[in-house]
């Protein structure tokens, strides 16, 4: 799971060299991060998961992994 934009292209690079078929791979990423990268991402046909963070501590949890992952 990865909302950094390098990682995404360098993952589908990868998916592209070794012609990985598309039910074998997914993307993951939280809710309201780079939304106009997941909606490329579902354009061109790829899997995407939106990872959505619920309870009594969900925007602490958000914050923290925001920041650990700019």
């Amino acid at each position: 799971a990865t909302h950094d934009e390098k990682v995404v292209w360098d993952a589908l690079r990868l998916i592209d060299k070794y012609q990985i078929k598309k039910d074998r791979y997914e993307f993951q990423m939280l809710l309201g991060v780079e939304p106009k990268l997941r909606r490329l991402l579902l354009k061109e046909g790829h899997r995407l998961r939106v990872y959505v963070p619920f309870g009594a501590e969900w925007y602490a949890y958000s914050t923290r992994r925001l920041k650990e992952n700019p």
